[in-house]
């Protein structure tokens, strides 16, 4: 069983929920059948999917934890009356995140996305801007957004959109991504033009995709919805 969405989105998309069950979203001129084979195409993927939500730990981020940044491990720090806060050192190894200190989970997890958030405005728009100079390829917009099952999208109107989750890559996993979604402004498809212009400014992006896919399996498991 599954709910299913209709809109003017061009492409299906597929999203195993909290509670464990399936969200379709699907163009309106898509028909069941097609709909019922593309379900049946992702059965893996939905049956891993589900496993992860169901066995994935409530958000816990405390004194002392870790989170990453820019594929670095950053320490969080509970601060006396403190607040949220990235402190950058000149090594982004020697950084910390401070929290006030006795705050509850739930502000903790909203305060720390608001700091992802800024880092992915100030880092990943830098970055898109200046791949989008190199590569001479023009998005109408490109903004910072909540996706939480795709690291970037580029629509028919060349806006394109990043998750603010892309800030806990590294950079080279960052500027794939960044690529990728610029190549859509010239081809709106996988095609191996599309794919060799991938690969004229990301020869390793085959390996920068399962550094992203390890990463997003991680992210998954720690229950980062917002």
């Amino acid at each position: 069983m599954y709910t299913l969405i209709r809109s003017s989105r061009k492409t299906i998309a597929l999203k195993v929920l909290k509670d464990g069950t399936l969200q379709v979203k699907a163009p309106k001129q898509v028909s069941q059948s097609e709909i019922e084979r593309f379900i049946e195409e992702k059965s893996d993927w939905i049956a891993k999917r589900t496993a992860q939500v169901k066995s994935a730990e409530d958000f816990e981020i405390s004194d002392g934890s870790w989170i990453r940044v820019l594929g670095v491990d950053i320490p969080v720090l509970a601060v006396p009356d403190g607040r949220f806060e990235f402190k950058r050192a000149v090594k982004l190894d020697h950084s910390v995140i401070t929290i006030p200190a006795g705050a509850d989970l739930k502000t903790v997890k909203r305060g720390i996305v608001d700091i992802y958030r800024k880092l992915a405005e100030d880092i990943i728009l830098q970055r898109a801007a200046w791949y989008e100079a190199v590569m001479d390829l023009h998005p109408s917009k490109v903004r910072i957004n909540n996706a939480a099952s795709r690291w970037g999208s580029c629509s028919s109107k060349k806006s394109i959109n990043f998750s603010w989750r892309l800030v806990m890559a590294d950079g080279k996993a960052i500027d794939s991504v960044v690529i990728h979604e610029l190549a859509h402004i010239k081809y709106m498809n996988h095609s191996k033009a599309f794919w060799n212009l991938v690969e004229q400014y990301c020869p390793d992006y085959k390996t920068q995709r399962k550094k992203l896919n390890r990463l997003s399996e991680k992210l998954m498991a720690e229950n980062w919805d917002v």
